[in-house]
């Protein structure tokens, strides 16, 4: 029902928009973007309560227009790009991927070389026969 509810919300506030600004609004590919979601939304419920209505028949295209809901995906993206601030922390997060990953490769390589390092000091002690038992399976473990 929320959906429904969004769905009349956007509707309509398509139709304001065209009632203000007339068809000028479609020269703004972000308006006509939003727009095709808007309607791709709108069919697809159109749709879905026509297939309920028909006792459950499959309809040939339902699937068509369901995997249209990806668009109402790219709405949030659309909002996104309207707040400079988030945008700016959006490109900031997605440009850091690559030096986090490095920055794992980095910390994993010295965990590597530690342990082997700690290895071949303690390999002498380890397999000291003289040394106490309980503490080289102590170092060991």
């Amino acid at each position: 029902i929320i959906e429904y509810a969004f769905t009349l919300w956007f509707l309509l506030e398509l139709i304001f928009r065209i009632w203000v600004h007339g068809f000028q609004m479609f020269r703004s590919v972000f308006n006509v973007f939003d727009s095709v979601i808007v309607l791709a939304t709108v069919v697809d419920g159109l749709a879905q309560f026509f297939q309920d209505m028909s006792g459950g028949t499959n309809l040939s295209f339902a699937r068509l227009l369901r995997n249209l809901r990806l668009l109402k995906f790219m709405r949030a993206f659309r909002v996104a790009a309207l707040f400079s601030d988030l945008r700016v922390l959006i490109k900031t997060v997605t440009s850091s991927f690559m030096a986090l990953i490095s920055s794992m490769v980095l910390l994993a390589l010295i965990f590597v070389a530690a342990g082997i390092l700690l290895a071949q000091m303690l390999s002498g002690f380890i397999t000291d026969r003289g040394s106490d038992l309980e503490l080289r399976i102590w170092v060991f473990r």
